[in-house]
């Protein structure tokens, strides 16, 4: 979400010396004018400090000051001044606006909404407060009343990829699809941003089991500089889908080379390998796993079968009697476990364990009882 950041314009100039303002004031005022100029931003606000110093009225002077705390980031102290202008002046548009900014900074939202709304009754032209009241109700999760201010300002300026991105975040917000899908399209029309917004409408197409079509954005997304690891990622677990395995197994592998510990990449690799029938490669993808999420139920039953396939039976009861610990009611893992142990010719053992498995409903369990174990 980019801000329309309000253009601080520092058009500080040096002031006469008349009735109303005190002549030393002015004085300090006018050496915080050269100090600024000079970028000299320390200097210049010690000297508008002893200009209020000596009129603590000079309302000018705290403005001033409001707007080099902006140029230092030094934003509290800003709205310390900008306060005290508003309260001197509450048609002061731009201290107003600058109040909100300040506010924005400091993630202060509820703030920020309250003073743009002051400039905006003050001057209802002033786009960039409403773009950045759009953002400030974001923030605020007050999607509705955000996506009302981006809207009105489409209406003038359709081609404003900024507020068009953030409308598209809101409508995703508010489960407003067709809206969202609407706003990325226009959004690629106009080649703002276009890899985010392929990206995002392809997880809307997945979600919505389109996946085709999610594909293709993600061809473009992946069509750039830097492709992200999501991209690819998504990419692969849309061919999984559609049964492209090596193209899968090849997009989860580009995934893994921009981010090689990222857990839905690996997990997807491997059951792609298991497809494949590449059952070492889906051993050492499910290793993995388990290294970043220890004593996961699913993928110590996944190695456990990848090591059936392999004929590592031990590795394969080992995997499975994990399982049965965790979850005793796991009526395959003890199926599962049976196979193992015929493999290690411990037959009365995995009469037990078919046993068990038939006994909590798995029906495969009932024909090996017979052929294994001889029971009717």
């Amino acid at each position: 979400m980019r801000q329309h950041f309000c253009l601080l314009l520092f058009m500080m100039t040096s002031v006469a010396l008349n009735a109303q303002v005190n002549k030393e004031a002015a004085m300090h005022f006018n050496e915080a004018v050269i100090a600024f100029k000079s970028n000299d931003y320390e200097g210049a606000i010690t000297a508008y400090g002893k200009a209020i110093g000596v009129d603590p009225n000079y309302t000018k002077a705290r403005y001033n000051r409001a707007k080099v705390f902006l140029r230092t980031k030094k934003f509290k102290r800003a709205l310390g001044d900008l306060n005290e202008v508003v309260k001197a002046d509450p048609s002061h548009v731009i201290a107003w606006k600058y109040k909100g900014y300040s506010y924005m900074q400091l993630k202060m939202y509820p703030g920020a909404i309250n003073s743009y709304n002051k400039a905006l009754d003050l001057d209802p032209s002033l786009e960039d407060c409403r773009a950045n009241r759009g953002i400030a109700f974001m923030k605020d999760g007050k999607y509705k009343k955000a996506k009302d201010d981006f809207a009105i300002i489409l209406k003038t300026n359709p081609k404003d990829g900024t507020v068009l991105f953030n409308m598209a975040v809101c409508q995703s917000k508010m489960k407003d699809i067709d809206g969202t899908l609407d706003s990325y399209a226009a959004l690629i029309e106009l080649n703002y941003k276009p890899e985010v917004a392929y990206r995002e409408r392809a997880k809307i197409l997945v979600k919505r089991g389109d996946y085709a079509a999610a594909v293709k954005d993600l061809d473009a997304a992946a069509n750039t500089d830097k492709p992200q690891c999501e991209i690819y990622y998504l990419r692969g677990y849309c061919k999984l889908k559609t049964d492209d395995l090596a193209g899968a197994d090849e997009d989860f592998k580009m995934a893994l080379s921009i981010n090689g510990s990222h857990k839905p990449s690996i997990q997807n690799k491997a059951f792609t390998s298991y497809k494949l029938e590449n059952y070492d490669e889906a051993v050492k993808d499910f290793s993995k796993v388990l290294e970043m999420t220890p004593g996961d139920k699913d993928t110590h039953s996944n190695r456990g079968l990848s090591s059936l396939k392999l004929k590592d039976y031990d590795a394969a009861y080992k995997d499975f009697s994990v399982v049965i610990e965790l979850d005793p009611q796991y009526a395959t893992a003890y199926y599962n476990r049976a196979s193992a142990l015929v493999g290690l010719q411990k037959n009365e053992e995995a009469c037990d364990d078919m046993r068990q498995s038939a006994k909590l409903g798995y029906e495969e369990a009932f024909n090996h009882i017979r052929q294994i174990c001889g029971d009717n």
